[in-house]
């Protein structure tokens, strides 16, 4: 009986319990959605959000706000960026313009970085 009462006890949490589990972490599940994507070579320039464009930085330009965290995929690839720039223009037809490091993260050689490219892109970064 005093062990039946001790596994009940134990389960309704009135006897410590030794094995704390680690806490699943929380990940937010991100939308990608295809967009078209194009290679901008700003270095040294300003842009739209006051920020000195770097080979360094992983940057994009965006229509969204400066500073939003934009997760960019490319086959097997992928690159978190934060919005440093506004663009493309839209009558362009493209929805982001890479910079220097978000681009080598995603693979592109620096010979064929140039021209358009369909990636994966999501808000956050998951």
């Amino acid at each position: 009986m005093k062990l039946v009462l001790a596994v009940w006890a134990l389960f309704a949490g009135v006897l410590p319990f030794t094995h704390h589990p680690t806490p699943r972490p929380k990940h937010k599940h991100l939308h990608f959605r295809s967009v078209q994507a194009s290679y901008e070579g700003l270095d040294g320039a300003r842009t739209a959000c006051g920020v000195a464009v770097s080979p360094h930085v992983l940057g994009l330009a965006s229509r969204y706000r400066c500073g939003t965290k934009i997760t960019v995929r490319y086959g097997h690839h992928v690159v978190h960026a934060v919005t440093l720039d506004y663009g493309p223009a839209t009558w362009t037809g493209r929805d982001l313009d890479l910079w220097d490091a978000t681009v080598r993260g995603l693979g592109f050689s620096s010979g064929n970085a140039y021209g358009v490219r369909r990636v994966q892109m999501a808000l956050g970064w998951g």
